[in-house]
């Protein structure tokens, strides 16, 4: 399935999957090899449903699935563009191939979509003019019965304790706040464990509940259910509990069974506190 964007790209026409050429990525966080546009981008039928329609057969009973897509500025991000005069362009037509697959996925039954859009924390220029209004693009004839999400957090390395690594600025969330509450979405995903935000900018946020991120992703530390139930206090100063949901800050690919479980665990006793 490869990274959280390759399951997306190796459906869409136009991109060279094989032949890769070298991009600095994620505002400059790191370099590799990635695919490359080398034609219009398109999608002839739309795959994603196929993964959740199995994964939905093997969930616990009483469970809903959520699946993940992500936004044309994270893919974009994740290529070389050989063909299209601007990158405004290229995501234009990338919203259209997103806005497909979401659509496939809501036709076969999926009720949770969430689409993963971390890049556009870390161009937020890019963000306010078109990046935003492009994520609504992509919710495009969605039913009113399916939940949309948009995660959106700060970026990760790909190992377990350490700072060497560029994240994009926390500062951005308070920044584009007012303009993504409005964008359409039903929550919004951020981190907070790892970035400790200033938690006065979920005030901003009038309509849209918060997804907050309660546990790291990227550090060995357990959280403590105290220490849970601290961020939790401070965050229902500024918006209502109805509003406010509990999440990790991201995947936890990078920590063995044991270390999620007992984040998990501590995540999941500090919410029932309150």
């Amino acid at each position: 399935r490869g990274a959280y964007y390759i399951h997306i790209m190796n459906n869409i026409q136009g991109i060279d999957m094989v032949n890769l050429t070298e991009k600095v990525m994620r505002s400059g966080a790191y370099s590799t090899l990635v695919p490359v546009v080398r034609s219009k981008v398109s999608v002839a039928e739309p795959s994603s449903w196929k993964e959740w329609k199995r994964s939905n057969e093997l969930k616990p009973s009483g469970s809903t699935l959520k699946f993940t897509v992500p936004g044309p500025m994270t893919l974009s991000d994740g290529i070389n563009n050989e063909f299209y005069p601007s990158k405004k362009e290229l995501q234009m037509d990338l919203v259209h191939a997103v806005n497909k697959e979401l659509l496939a996925l809501a036709d076969h039954g999926c009720k949770v979509i969430q689409i993963d859009e971390p890049v556009l924390m870390r161009y937020p220029d890019e963000a306010w003019q078109f990046g935003i209004e492009n994520l609504s693009k992509c919710l495009a004839g969605l039913p009113p019965d399916v939940t949309k999400v948009v995660h959106l957090c700060c970026g990760y390395p790909d190992k377990v304790d350490t700072d060497e690594y560029l994240k994009a600025d926390k500062r951005n969330y308070a920044r584009l706040s007012e303009k993504l509450d409005n964008a359409g979405f039903d929550e919004i995903s951020i981190e907070d464990a790892e970035a400790k935000n200033d938690l006065s900018l979920l005030q901003n946020f009038k309509k849209s509940k918060i997804i907050l991120g309660a546990v790291t992703v990227a550090r060995s530390r357990i959280e403590t259910t105290d220490q849970i139930k601290e961020r939790i206090a401070e965050a229902l100063k500024y918006i209502p509990k109805e509003r406010l949901i509990l999440a990790p800050d991201c995947g936890l690919g990078f920590l063995s069974e044991e270390q999620i479980r007992s984040k998990l665990r501590s995540m999941v006793e500090a919410a029932k506190s309150f």
